[in-house]
This record gives C-alpha cells, structure tokens and sequence, in this order.
C-alpha cells in the first residue's frame, strides 16, 4: 500500500478532537435534485411546541456558526422540516425558557444526522421542559444598583464531559438599570449564583471602569462558600441578592517596544496582556493600541495583579498585512501605582515561500480546480508559551506562494475551497523541503525558500451502515468512525442515532476502518469494530460494520 507520510503527522490528538478538523471535508455542494430533508417534532409533556428554533449546521463546529447554518422554526404542532444538501450535519433547538430532555434527564447532547441525496429523515424528535427562574438584585457596597453586571450560574456537580455540545455548562446574564438580574429556563438542580467577571482585569480593561471582584451570593468571595440554590421545575427563586465589596483600584502599563537586535524603536505594533496566577498564565486580553513613532505605549484600567505584555496584540485582526516583529516582556506586578518603563523586546517574523505539485496526473478539469484552493499555514512554537500565527493564501497563477508574517515554530499547511461547503477533491500528502519531507522549521526573521506543498487527489467516500449481530439496535448509540494508515488519521466521523457515518475526501488506498459505538440503555456498554477498507478515487463506497455486543472495548 501507498504509505501517506505527511497524514502521520496529522494524528496528535484523541478521535474526538480530530473529527472536527476532519469535517471540513463533511458537505457536499448544493444540488436541488441531491437535496435531503429531514422532518421531526418537539414536544413537551405529549404537546407539541409552536415557535421553536431548529438548527442544522457542519460538524465543524460544536456550535451554530454565523453563516452555514440552516434554519426553521416549529409549527403550531410542533413539526418542523428543513431541506439541505446531503452530507453530516449537528441537529439543535433552542427556546427561551425550556431545556432539552433526553431519557429523561437534561441533555446538551448534539444530535448527529448524516444524509444521503434525495432521502427523507423523519424520525429527529426533541422534547423539551420549561426551565426554572433565579432573579434577584446586585448592589455596591454603598446599596447603589450596579447595572450591565454579569451574573452566573454555576452547578455545584461537574458536568458530565459531552463531546458536541450546543450550549454553555451554565447560564449568565447582565443585570439591567435597576440591578436585577433574571436567570430563566434552568434545569433542575444544585447551583451557586455570582456576580462579577472570574478575572477582574478583564471586565475593568473591557469597560473602562473600577474592577469589581467576583461575589458568591450570600456574600462571600471563596465559591466553596457560596450558599447553594435548588431548582426545582417551573418554580421562581426570587430575592438571590449580592452586595459587591469595593471596586478594586485600577492602574496603567506604559514603556516601548524595541527591537533587540539593533535597539531601535518598533511602532505601530499592537500590545497585549497576559495575566498569571500562581505562576500559570489563565488568560489574557488583545490589544488595539499601536505603539507611537517613538515604540511608546500605553494600556489603562489595569487591576492589581501579575501580567506580562506580548506583541502583536492583535494577531488574527490584521492577518491580510501582519507586523514584521514580534516579542514580549519579562513579568511585573501591578501592586499599587501605575507602572513604567516596561520594555517589550522583539525580533523580526519570518517568511516561507513554494509552490504546489501533484503527486498524480489528474484531468485538466481537476487541475483548474488548483486556483480555486484557499491555502493556511499555522506555525505551531516549540517553546510553550510562545505564541502561535496563523495565514491564509492563494495560489499565484504559476501555482507558487508566498506568506510573511509569521512566528517561529513548525509550519503546518492545511487546504479548503473557496466555494462555501464544496468539497476539496485534493489534500497534502507532504511537505517538502531539500527533499526532505520531515515537519519544516522556521526561525526569527528567516526567509524560507523552496518548499513543495505535494497534494494528492481525494475524491473517494465511505458511507457506512452500523448493525448489530444480536438483532435491533439497543438504546441510544453515540459513536465514532475513524479511517486510519497505519497509526495516521485519515478521516472521522460521528455516527448518528441510525447508526450511520460518512467519510468523504478520501486519497485511494486501502485503511483500517475502527467503528466505536457507545450503547446507553438497560445496560452501558461500547462496541468496537475493526476492518480492511480498500477504495479507489472517485469510487462512492457503501458497506456494512456489524458490531458484536460480546465484543466489548476497553
């Protein structure tokens, strides 16, 4: 078998993560005769739910992007069908004030469904309950009404780890003019209410006024002392108010940006903040300020705390024309005074330039499809910490290109189509430089040349069927389908609640196909299943995993 070198440096990490990034490749163009349609009802308590909003979207992502979703709303019965082009999709609702129920228990479960052209779905159903309500005031510690200040839920139980999940473990809002916050549609349960941001830093530098340290209702700042609220059905808890301590003072962060090479100064260059506690960095903010003529700079409404500064701040805001230097400063406390005279040392990014040639010889009509590819390359630091950039590109019209702008660390290149949902009919089989297809390095203020992008064609599918030995399918099934050569990750996908996956952009070769498929119901148990998959380009192959309820996974 063709050994795909390039793939085994695809495969770091679990299934699940890499069944997004696989998914890019998961849509097929829109075609009115292909399209497929799926139909189904939300109900509550036996009744039908008028007016809620049903959402179809790529697996891509584990939430509804701004553009790509499909969307309907339920009729008076509570039915509702949308038409889409074929391919895997994530099904959703969503109503203000109710939570989906999924054997009788709280679900934030994404439905998976895969489509073939031309079928019907009618069996995606969501049942729904109507949510309690947490409502209370929040003041200052002078009694005045703190308005547009965020108020959180937070259980008191972890929440089971969901892969796919379509809203956030816990629900916040802001309170309004007059202090009062209402939390609606909570599910039943044990929860700590708070108010303020979890990092003071980042609401003072957000909204430019007094940072307010996060409360946990009755009026304590540890959450473990928090005084826990029960939900229970459609009740009202009323009267959960906070009182805030003191607005912590705020201070700035003014120095220069050099460059440490020649010491000159660095200006119109974004700053940003990382914060660190104990040690470890846990977050920070971009920053929009550029440095002045001089390399001077400045940053307000910064709380006590421990920081560093780092630039660009603002790494993917103009990634069409990226700085030329990059760095960052050593750490300082923020204890009383505004501080001085930081110094944020930088060096200059590198450039890599290539071009694109075709491991086989497909037609001329494949081949024009080269100028339709949008290109990326992320460069992927060897030291922890350091930051990463991320580049888009298109190929020039003798297929070269040519991308500056970036930080040091291990280029990974990555492809898509121009075209919204098409499918890429080619993927990078190696990366080449000096003949050499190991991972390629850049440093600081390098100019790399010659690099091969080697693209294969992909144009193969693998829709699969799973069933059981043993007769009908038991309970709930949540699943994966991976494609593997050797130990390398070809494709992946999630299998829906038919027990049906689709592998697409597939190179011809021949794979290990591995099925898991978790079983909920009477008895919780995960079925594994392993095979020898041989596909030729072009070919759409359709076959059957028979999944043996003796055979368990560890």
């Amino acid at each position: 078998m063709r050994v795909l070198p390039s793939l085994r440096r695809l495969c770091k990490g679990t299934l699940l993560v890499l069944i997004s990034a696989f998914a890019t490749f998961s849509q097929i163009p829109s075609k009115v005769d292909d399209s497929a349609t799926v139909k189904g009802r939300v109900t509550s308590n036996g009744r039908g739910v008028a007016g809620c909003a049903v959402m179809m979207w790529n697996p891509l992502f584990n939430e509804p992007p701004a553009q790509g979703t499909h969307k309907a709303k339920t009729d008076r019965d509570g039915n509702f069908r949308i038409t889409v082009p074929p391919g895997n999709y994530y099904v959703w609702v969503s109503l203000p004030g109710f939570f989906v129920v999924d054997d009788g228990k709280t679900s934030q479960q994404l439905r998976a469904s895969t489509l073939s052209a031309g079928e019907e779905s009618d069996d995606v159903n969501f049942e729904v309950e109507r949510g309690g309500v947490v409502t209370g005031k929040v003041t200052s510690n002078d009694d005045k009404p703190l308005i547009e200040t965020r108020v959180t839920l937070i259980p008191t139980e972890p929440l089971p780890q969901i892969f796919g999940r379509a809203s956030t473990p816990f629900t916040s809002t802001l309170t309004d003019d007059r202090g009062i916050y209402r939390i609606y549609g909570v599910p039943p349960g044990l929860y700590r209410v708070a108010a303020g941001e979890l990092l003071a830093a980042y609401s003072s530098m957000r909204v430019g006024r007094p940072a307010l340290r996060r409360v946990y209702y009755p009026g304590v700042f540890e959450e473990l002392k928090g005084k826990p609220i029960a939900v229970k059905g459609t009740a009202e808890i009323s009267g959960i108010d906070i009182s805030m301590g003191p607005a912590e003072p705020i201070f700035s962060v003014s120095g220069k940006i050099i460059d440490e090479a020649n010491g000159e100064p660095v200006a119109n260059l974004s700053v940003g903040l990382a914060v660190y506690s104990e040690g470890k960095r846990i977050g920070g903010r971009g920053g929009a300020e550029l440095s002045g003529p001089k390399g001077d700079f400045k940053i307000e409404n910064i709380p006590r705390g421990r920081y560093s500064l780092y630039a660009p701040g603002s790494l993917y805001a103009s990634e069409s024309a990226m700085p030329d230097h990059f760095g960052n400063s050593e750490q300082f406390e923020v204890v009383d005074q505004d501080v001085t005279g930081i110094i944020v040392k930088t060096a200059r990014t590198a450039s890599v330039s290539g071009f694109v040639v075709l491991e086989n010889k497909p037609d001329k009509s494949i081949l024009a499809k080269l100028q339709a590819l949008r290109f990326h390359v992320t460069s992927i630091p060897k030291v922890q910490g350091r930051m990463v950039s991320f580049k888009r590109f298109s190929l020039g019209p003798d297929e070269t290109f040519n991308v500056s702008g970036l930080m040091p660390g291990v280029l990974n290149f990555g492809l898509t189509t121009t075209t919204p949902n098409e499918l890429s009919p080619f993927r990078i089989l190696r990366v080449e430089l000096n003949g050499n297809d190991q991972p390629v390095e850049i440093n600081a203020g390098a100019n790399l040349t010659g690099v091969r992008l080697v693209l294969v064609l992909a144009t193969a599918s693998l829709r699969g069927t799973t069933k059981f030995l043993n007769g009908d399918k038991p309970g709930t099934i949540r699943g994966t389908a991976g494609l593997y050569d050797g130990q390398t990750l070809v494709g992946a996908a999630v299998i829906d609640d038919r027990g049906r996956f689709l592998l697409e952009s597939i190179p011809g070769g021949s794979y290990r196909l591995i099925v898991s498929v978790a079983i909920s119901g009477p008895k919780h148990e995960t079925l594994r299943s392993e095979q020898t998959i041989d596909v030729s380009e072009h070919q759409a192959l359709d076959i059957v995993v028979w999944l043996d309820p003796r055979s368990k996974s560890p």
